[in-house]
């Protein structure tokens, strides 16, 4: 039976044909049914269960474009000329309105999934004939309309979970042919892994890079599917390892450049030169060395201008690679090289701009070429500034210089000073009163004695760099003034701290050179032996009562009372008497002192081992008591020095 709509129509339009609106959309939504199973399986078995299937894709593709088309003229019947003829059947309107629109969200459906199905399709392809361009466009659309299914509340569907995997291999599957291609074009020859480039093995460092004419293709797509930059990166950072870095730590090399116009490839690789010389690298000979392998790299692949997933601005693989590859580039030209090469002399200052003019016009090019922008300027920043450089340069080596020459031996002495002052210039009381104030010339001379040689070299240099602060510049000359300031300041704690030994040591190599001659060779040895052994016996006695002794400190003691226990035999013995002597048998206090070191350096285990329950050595020299304290002095309040404690006893 005919709706009440249909009746009310056909009574006053002919718009309709017999054949009510209800049962055309409901032959529709069976015709749709049976569509939708005939894509779900298709589709189904190709992505889900992985089968082979006839391509059925655009007949599918051409059944649900009649539909929607078919569905597209009831509803613009419904909306336009049915609609304003049911005023008396808003009921009836309502119901074929919301079945029409049912009916086309599922055709909508079925429409994104065989759009799906025909981008899966032509991705395959794209990919086997090399068009990675249309295939990551393809990629970036099959994303956004899987988003769109998945926004719509299918994300649930086997069918879409399928179809979502399936997007994920051809992810994939482009990653690694992309990666093929940029392999292909940027081949690498380089040492086993980790290993750092020397010159050994520098030689065997290369880098081909193959200028295909695939190359603006591969790049955009890369870019499409944002991996570029991670691309250019790790090319970044492999160029600045074995081939940037190099140029400029190593300057026996040169660079080795081949341009082969047959085989559209650039080859940079490396000689050794024969040089024996081991010095720093000249600024200028790397600057050019530098400029040759990005001018061989600057090709038709870096050239390559590339647009940004969002539309950005254009840019060259140059710049990009520049942008990663320059900060730490320019920092390893002013820590190998620039640094180096900063005169350590005020006369050589005006050498020095030849480097700076040398580093203008490095950045320059780098700039002309478009490697790096125009505001990045650390190198030349870093040349400008020489004369700071230069004085810390200057100061540090001074301070260096300085601390060798007080650990030089301080008892090689020499004379200096002045002889006695003339007494002719000593004026008569008598004389008027200017000639009273007159002072004489050497009353304020030192006096002639006897110096450590190191000692008046120490003085000499201090001189030296004073004179070259009045000649330089205002900035340089604080900064040398308080080095010199800081010299002696160094000398008051470096002195006495490393001579302390010489100093315990002196007097007895003293007392050796006097008695040797005078006292018989077994009177010497006793009266050697007795003062030796008051001294050990002070030593192990002001050591024992320490309270608290540090590691370091303990290593300090064990390495100053080391040089004694190695004169000792030597003052020992006379000079005459060839046969060493035996310490143990003329310095009671030997074997106290020997003890006592190895405690300073023994682990707490080697002190109980050595005690042995009291039978040991170290039980031979010293009570239970004067162990235990020592052994709390040197090692922490733990378990295990318990332990070790009550062993003692």
């Amino acid at each position: 039976m005919a709706s009440l709509v249909t009746d009310v129509l056909l009574a006053n339009t002919d718009l309709l044909e017999k054949e009510d609106l209800g049962t055309r959309i409901g032959k529709l939504s069976t015709h749709i049914d049976e569509i939708k199973g005939e894509i779900y399986h298709a589709v189904h078995e190709k992505y889900a269960n992985y089968r082979p299937t006839r391509d059925s894709t655009q007949e599918l593709h051409n059944k649900v474009q009649t539909l929607s088309t078919e569905m597209q003229t009831l509803s613009n019947k419904i909306k336009g000329d049915i609609s304003s003829q049911l005023n008396s059947s808003t009921s009836d309107l309502h119901d074929l309105t919301r079945q029409l629109e049912k009916t086309n969200a599922i055709i909508d459906v079925l429409q994104s999934l065989c759009k799906v199905n025909s981008l899966l399709t032509d991705f395959q392809s794209f990919v086997q004939n090399s068009e990675f361009l249309q295939a990551a466009d393809a990629i970036n659309e099959l994303k956004s309309d899987l988003d769109v299914l998945i926004e719509d509340g299918y994300c649930e569907l086997k069918i879409v979970k399928a179809l979502r995997s399936e997007l994920r291999v051809n992810q994939e599957t482009l990653l690694h042919h992309l990666g093929e291609a940029w392999s292909a074009m940027t081949v690498w020859t380089i040492p086993h892994a980790k290993e750092p480039v020397t010159l050994t093995n520098v030689s065997q460092v290369q880098l081909k890079v193959v200028h295909s004419e695939n190359a603006a293709v591969t790049v955009n797509a890369m870019s499409q599917v944002g991996i570029l930059k991670s691309k250019m990166q790790v090319f970044g950072k492999k160029l600045m390892e074995y081939i940037l870095k190099p140029v400029v730590t190593l300057s026996n090399i040169a660079p080795a450049i081949n341009a082969a116009k047959k085989s559209q490839s650039t080859t940079v690789g490396f000689k050794v030169l024969p040089k024996s010389s081991e010095e720093p690298s000249d600024p200028v000979a790397v600057y050019k060395s530098t400029l040759a392998i990005l001018k061989a790299l600057s090709g038709p692949l870096l050239s390559l201008k590339t647009e940004g997933k969002n539309g950005d601005e254009n840019t060259t693989l140059k710049a990009m690679l520049g942008e990663y590859v320059w900060p730490e580039l320019s920092k390893c030209i002013i820590t190998h090289c620039l640094v180096h090469s900063i005169p350590t002399s005020s006369s050589k200052l005006n050498e020095y701009k030849a480097v700076i003019t040398a580093t203008k016009g490095f950045e320059a090019s780098l700039r002309k070429t478009g490697f790096i922008a125009e505001t990045a300027s650390p190198l030349l920043t870093y040349a400008r500034d020489v004369n700071v450089h230069f004085a810390n340069k200057k100061c540090q080596e001074l301070i260096v210089e300085a601390r060798k020459l007080m650990k030089r031996e301080l008892h090689n002495t020499k004379r200096v000073g002045t002889m006695k002052v003339d007494n002719k210039d000593v004026k008569d009381p008598k004389q008027d009163t200017k000639d009273k104030c007159h002072v004489s010339e050497g009353i304020f001379a030192l006096p002639e004695c006897a110096v450590s040689e190191s000692i008046e070299c120490l003085v000499n240099l201090a001189y030296q760099t004073l004179q070259e602060a009045a000649s330089n510049t205002p900035q340089c000359a604080i900064q040398l003034f308080y080095t010199v300031r800081n010299m002696f300041e160094i000398f008051c704690d470096v002195v006495p701290t490393y001579h302390r030994d010489s100093l315990v040591v002196h007097q007895l190599g003293h007392l050796q050179r006097v008695w040797t001659d005078i006292l018989p060779s077994n009177i010497y040895t006793k009266a050697m032996s007795t003062l030796i052994n008051t001294v050990l016996m002070h030593i192990v006695e002001k050591v024992s009562s320490l309270e608290d002794i540090s590691a370091d400190d303990a290593q300090q003691l064990h390495s100053l009372l080391s040089g004694l226990q190695d004169r000792i035999p030597h003052l020992i013995k006379p000079g005459e008497v060839e046969e060493p002597v035996l310490v143990q048998s003329t310095v009671d206090q030997w074997t106290s002192f020997s003890e006592l070191l190895f405690m300073l350096d023994a682990s707490m285990q080697d002190i109980v081992d050595r005690w042995a329950e009291g039978k040991g050595p170290l039980a031979m020299v010293f009570s239970a008591s004067d162990v235990k304290s020592l052994i709390r002095a040197i090692f922490q309040n733990t378990d295990r020095r318990a332990t070790a404690l009550a062993k003692i006893r």
